[in-house]
């Protein structure tokens, strides 16, 4: 059975590809699991939960799917439009004044205001996880763009994804001549301390990446699940 939810097609990654839209700009976001995802969709499940994926839970909804994620410290929970989109055709979505959102669907509440045209893409090829730092004080992660996220050398983050797994996870880093303790692990983020200094970071659990961040709206809070067309560039450099 082949469900509507967006394109009626038989499922290839080369022609289907299953994504979400950036709520503050429309861009077009492909899921990492997209087999996953397809998997469940056919099994008529009602909805799917990705952990790595800011926890984030997709729901095989009619017209149109959507995507949650919960709230983290002073970050708020999120939504977004997800469509099952046919590579290389093009969606137009809808602006809401009223929550500043770019969704599939046209407002209800409120006049229309304006629309953008967006074309579906290919999902990329799997990336390894990287986890990254926040270069803004926890309590503007709500705000956090993804230029203000840092990856972790891949060592790092390789130390960093076991601990997450395990119960009660912690770890502890050296970068340069600074020790780092990564704990309170909550879904996909966790919590950084500067041992010297007592200096507190909000730490994800993200993708690597090879490319600079585009400009970003002031309001973006990224529940991103994917890989844009731009992503911050892996850092090496020491959280303070």
């Amino acid at each position: 059975m082949i469900r509507s939810g967006g394109s009626g097609r038989p499922y290839s990654r080369e022609e289907i590809c299953w994504g979400s839209f950036e709520r503050n700009t429309g861009a077009w976001c492909p899921f990492t699991e997209q087999d996953a995802i397809e998997a469940a969709y056919q099994a008529n499940e009602a909805s799917i939960h990705l952990p790595a994926c800011f926890d984030a839970t997709v729901h095989f909804s009619e017209p149109h799917c959507f995507q949650r994620t919960p709230a983290v410290g002073s970050k708020p929970s999120g939504f977004r439009s997800v469509l099952r989109g046919e590579v290389g055709s093009v969606v137009r979505l809808h602006y809401w004044a009223s929550s500043k959102t770019f969704r599939l669907d046209a407002p209800t509440n409120e006049p229309p205001s304006y629309v953008v045209d967006v074309k579906i893409e290919a999902a990329p090829q799997e990336r390894p996880v990287a986890w990254q730092w926040l270069d803004l004080p926890p309590s503007a992660l709500a705000s956090a763009m993804d230029l203000n996220w840092h990856s972790f050398a891949p060592e790092h983050s390789e130390a960093i994804e076991q601990a997450s797994r395990a119960t009660m996870g912690r770890v502890e880093i050296i970068i340069g001549l600074t020790k780092y303790v990564i704990q309170n692990f909550n879904g996909a983020y966790a919590e950084q301390r500067n041992e010297r200094t007592g200096a507190r970071r909000s730490v994800r659990r993200g993708y690597a990446s090879d490319a600079a961040p585009p400009a970003a709206p002031d309001d973006l809070a990224s529940d991103f699940c994917g890989r844009r067309a731009a992503e911050p560039h892996p850092q090496t450099t020491a959280p303070p």
